[in-house]
């Protein structure tokens, strides 16, 4: 069973429905686990208001600044971050 999920932006509060693992979550950039892909944002002064895995919806505050979808994760390496 394939799960869609949502994504809703507006006046800076984000949330996002289908989510079923967020490997991480930092002030400027999130790597979320969807059913069958990655969303990977970034942006700023991001603040995590609600996570329920159960339920597959997190919403938090912030500047979105990129959107990006994976069919699988690639974790980058400190070095290669560095250069980006």
């Amino acid at each position: 069973v394939t799960m869609e999920h949502t994504l809703h932006y507006e006046k800076n509060k984000i949330t996002v429905c289908g989510v079923t693992k967020v490997d991480y979550f930092e002030p400027d950039r999130a790597a979320i686990k969807l059913t069958d892909n990655y969303l990977n944002i970034k942006g700023s002064n991001f603040t995590m208001e609600e996570m329920s895995l159960s339920s597959g919806k997190i919403t938090f505050t912030g500047t979105i600044l990129n959107l990006t979808y994976q069919t699988k994760y690639e974790k980058s390496s400190f070095i290669k971050s560095l250069f980006k």
